[in-house]
């Protein structure tokens, strides 16, 4: 698969996204999806749901990965992990995000990628800091 990677915050991340024909939510053999929202203050904790869901009767082995874009104008990684989910298989996990007190006030967004081997599933949420 082609990949088209863009560089950020001055080399410290590396985000690559698949072409956008390959790039889709839920039209193909598995998808993933993240729930958050609402206003919260600096130094409070951000719950949300991971959600992905295989769609066939085969395995469908993915890298899960999960960043934060913010206000300040870059992505930062959260995590990176491989993942398989069986025939029809659904997974939700609820995981929590702690802001640092010194958080600056804005729009934040949860950006969730599963990246099989011929395709990409993504979703995004967002929160604003007060």
């Amino acid at each position: 698969m082609n990949k088209r990677c863009t560089q950020l915050l001055a080399g410290l991340s590396l985000l690559c996204l698949s072409p956008l024909s390959a790039l889709a939510a839920g039209h193909g053999p598995f998808s993933v999806a993240v729930d958050c929202g609402g206003n919260v203050a600096a130094g409070d904790v951000v719950p949300y749901t991971i959600r992905a869901e295989n769609q066939t009767l085969q395995a469908q082995p993915m890298e899960l990965s999960m960043r934060l874009r913010g206000p300040f104008g870059g992505v930062i990684p959260m995590f990176s992990t491989s993942i398989t989910l069986g025939a029809n298989q659904n997974l939700a996990v609820d995981r929590s995000l702690g802001l640092p007190v010194g958080v600056p006030a804005g729009s934040f967004t949860l950006i969730l990628v599963g990246a099989g081997t011929t395709f990409t599933s993504f979703d995004t949420c967002s929160f604003n800091v007060i």
